[in-house]
């Protein structure tokens, strides 16, 4: 929600707000213990605010916090992409600039939940075929132990050459070499 391409024309934290707390209510009208997350939120620093129509992920975190207060979510979503090493250090750099503004509103137990993360083999701004297991499985094996609700990988397979070649598996739904990987890393054999 805080891309403009997502939210057109412009990302608008308050009115976001204002639809968070409108949804949330309505899940607590119905009885439902579904958890209402703050969408997704895309990393500052890939976010180009030169148009005006994105905010950066800690801003519009904090404009929602402002609008809406701390009891209309129960979990933080983020998108905290990492393009080159140290994958861990930069996605932790991420999610501890949304740490900050949630605890500036005295809000530290909320978790947070990656809802999208994934590694991308295109040779040329990617990682090799035969790491990207390795570095989705050190950046989930991070995550243990710490606030961090859920840890989705984006995507299961590749969506062409504009997909940006995110998924463990090839676009004919054959396996990388990542999707072996994982499979061993969860105790699954491929």
């Amino acid at each position: 929600p805080n891309l403009g391409v997502f939210w057109a024309p412009a990302a608008d934290p308050n009115r976001y707000a204002a639809i968070l707390k409108t949804a949330h209510d309505a899940v607590i009208a119905a009885g439902s213990d579904t958890p209402v997350l703050v969408g997704g939120l895309f990393p500052a620093i890939n976010a180009d605010s030169s148009n005006g129509a994105n905010v950066s992920a800690n801003e519009f975190l904090n404009q929602v916090y402002a609008t809406a207060g701390a009891g209309v979510f129960e979990g933080i979503g983020s998108h905290p992409y990492v393009g080159q090493a140290p994958y861990v250090e930069k996605m932790w750099t991420r999610l501890d600039a949304l740490r900050a503004v949630r605890n500036q509103y005295g809000d530290g137990a909320t978790p947070l939940w990656i809802t999208e993360m994934g590694i991308s083999t295109d040779p040329a701004s990617g990682v090799p075929l035969d790491q990207q297991g390795d570095v989705l499985a050190e950046l989930y094996r991070s995550t243990e132990g710490h606030d961090i609700r859920s840890f989705v990988i984006h995507r299961l397979y590749d969506i062409g050459s504009n997909g940006g070649q995110y998924g463990v598996l090839y676009q004919d739904l054959s396996p990388k070499p990542a999707y072996c990987e994982l499979g061993s890393a969860i105790g699954t054999a491929c």
